[in-house]
């Protein structure tokens, strides 16, 4: 048999063997560091699941807390989410209030190695991210002196190609590509835009570590939508009406409290969480109004319905702490963030294209304003509805209105003013760029 082709079957079958072994083994270093923990995985159809991350090279698997029965009475125990489907993530995360006390040490210990490194894990990174930059010249070159070998009669052509793939995959190993940019921002408050269906929006964290498809950014004030349902008593001996509602276990965490109560016309919300709440709309009946007012923490919010109800639909936003990894695939770096606070997670997300209920928002808003130039509530809510259609001299304008009329607004001026504050930034930003 000619020698030649027991050596190309040799190193063929050797290289096949290293890369199988090699690829069985490489998993994502950002997944990596959330296998383990109980995550929630968003998908862009909104879909959620959660469960504990048990991740593979191919792929991970949600182990359910608790057994799950679907619609065709099948007990379901786990989600399997494959490599493949990847690109349907929309975020993945990890609360941080939902943590054991086991899990938060374990968390602590990973953030403390990664941000203070010792010498060997600072070499270690180091010449990972010179074999990712060097990993396509050095595929190219296996390239060029195979070539050569071809014409030495060293190699056939099939098994040429075969082995350049090869190579590939074992060089690439060592993590994925390295980018200088991003490096810099590793370790370091930073500002991530993130394309949500038609909008874009910004989460402020520090960016732990990066691959080819992720970036894990931890410690993000996540806004968190809640719905709160009062049921009005009927008054006795012409006294208003009262009920307290509760939505610590909406909110899925036991250590949020939120309480609600009507007497009368007056809607009172107390927050005793250790972070600002959005009270975003009130629903009655079947007229909705948006509010838009932040209850600090510790703080009471007291707002005047328009007539004694029967039922009270409260739509709030609590923000929680969290760990997320993000497909780069719609997220990136923007900027370095210095200062963050909770209440900055309620900014408003740009939106790219606006629905007929952003317009019919912003038509009911311009026509409160039409028949009473001075309703303070009309006038940040346009500024909001604005700010979404990236309008930023005219939501300015509206915004100032309001603040002028700050006594009008059931929180004195808080959010309008945070709003407004960011939107001077921004224009700023963009003129002196």
């Amino acid at each position: 048999m000619d020698p030649t082709l027991l050596v190309t079957i040799g190193i063929i079958f050797l290289a096949t063997l290293v890369g199988s072994v090699l690829r069985s083994l490489r998993k994502d270093r950002c997944l990596r560091d959330f296998d383990g923990f109980h995550v929630t995985v968003e998908r862009k159809d909104k879909r959620r699941i959660w469960g504990t991350m048990r991740l593979e090279a191919t792929g991970f698997e949600l182990e359910y807390r608790q057994d799950v029965v679907d619609s065709q009475m099948h007990v379901e125990t786990s989600y399997a989410l494959y490599k493949g489907e990847y690109e349907d993530i929309q975020a993945i995360y990890r609360y941080v209030d939902e943590l054991t006390p086991e899990r938060r040490k374990q968390r602590n210990q990973a953030l403390h190695k990664a941000f203070h490194p010792n010498s060997f894990r600072y070499v270690v990174r180091l010449a990972r991210n010179f074999t990712n930059t060097a990993t396509d010249s050095l595929t190219e070159a296996f390239g060029l002196v195979a070539g050569k070998a071809k014409a030495g009669q060293q190699l056939l052509a099939p098994g040429q190609t075969h082995l350049k793939g090869l190579t590939k995959d074992i060089l690439g190993y060592v993590g994925t590509n390295y980018d200088p940019l991003l490096e810099k921002f590793v370790g370091v408050q930073v500002v991530a835009e993130v394309a949500e269906e038609d909008a874009v929006r910004e989460y402020v964290g520090v960016l732990k570590d990066y691959t080819g498809g992720f970036l894990e950014i931890l410690d993000v004030y996540l806004p968190q939508a809640v719905v709160m349902s009062l049921e009005i008593s009927p008054p006795e001996n012409d006294a208003g009406g009262s009920v307290t509602g509760a939505v610590a276990a909406t909110a899925g965490t036991a250590n949020r409290e939120i309480s609600a109560t009507v007497e009368g016309r007056v809607l009172t919300v107390q927050n005793r969480t250790s972070a600002p709440v959005l009270l975003s709309s009130i629903k009655v009946g079947q007229d909705s109004r948006m509010v838009n007012a932040v209850i600090e923490k510790g703080s009471v919010l007291h707002y005047t319905l328009a007539d004694t109800p029967e039922r009270v639909e409260l739509t709030l936003k609590i923000v929680r702490e969290v760990d997320m990894i993000v497909p780069r695939a719609h997220a990136l770096i923007r900027h370095r963030a210095e200062r963050y606070q909770p209440s900055d997670a309620f900014s408003i997300p740009v939106v790219m294209n606006l629905t007929a209920e952003h317009e019919d928002e912003e038509r009911k808003e311009r026509e409160r304003l039409e028949s009473n130039p001075d309703d303070a509530e009309a006038a940040l809510n346009l500024g909001l509805v604005l700010l979404r259609r990236n309008e930023m001299q005219e939501a300015a304008h509206w915004l100032g209105h309001a603040l002028e009329m700050r006594d009008q607004l059931p929180d004195g001026g808080l959010l309008a003013s945070h709003q407004l504050q960011r939107l001077l930034c921004r224009q700023q930003q963009f003129s002196e760029d």
